[in-house]
């Protein structure tokens, strides 16, 4: 092997060992790999242990915010079964996205009383980048 080959060697077995080593210390870390399920998935199977991220939207009307500005609780719900519900509570900034109806994804983990803890909140809204009736783009083109 001529020395211009064996640098390439090595230079690929040395990526391929970083980002091996990176993987084991994600899927490693507590919380480091985290699932991501809907709300109905998630109350199909029984959470385990461990941080769990769980998409859903928000119930109208459920959103509850503490006098301190920065703790929320509310209801998420699956897009398509509104029957299936988890209360959830949060401390933290509050994205100004979220607001009744809006898509949100939680991580956290489920307390033996029910209430989803949350450490991390994420919103977004979906209409903000959707003409309201389809003609708004048309007028563009």
């Amino acid at each position: 092997m001529d020395r211009r080959r064996l640098k390439f060697v090595l230079l690929g077995t040395g990526v391929a060992a970083t980002m091996i080593f990176l993987i084991v210390v994600a899927i490693a870390k507590p919380g480091g790999a985290v699932y991501y399920k809907t709300v109905g998935e998630y109350l199909a199977e029984p959470a385990g242990k461990g941080n769990f991220r769980v998409n859903g939207k928000v119930l109208e009307g459920s959103i509850r915010r503490l006098p301190t500005g920065q703790e929320v609780s509310f209801t998420m719900h699956d897009g398509t079964n509104a029957s299936q519900v988890i209360r959830v509570e949060y401390r933290g900034i509050i994205p100004d996205t979220f607001v009744d109806k809006a898509d949100v994804v939680v991580e956290g983990r489920m307390r033996p009383d029910g209430v989803f803890v949350a450490s991390t909140l994420l919103a977004k809204c979906p209409s903000k980048y959707e003409s309201a009736d389809g003609q708004k783009a048309a007028q563009g083109a």
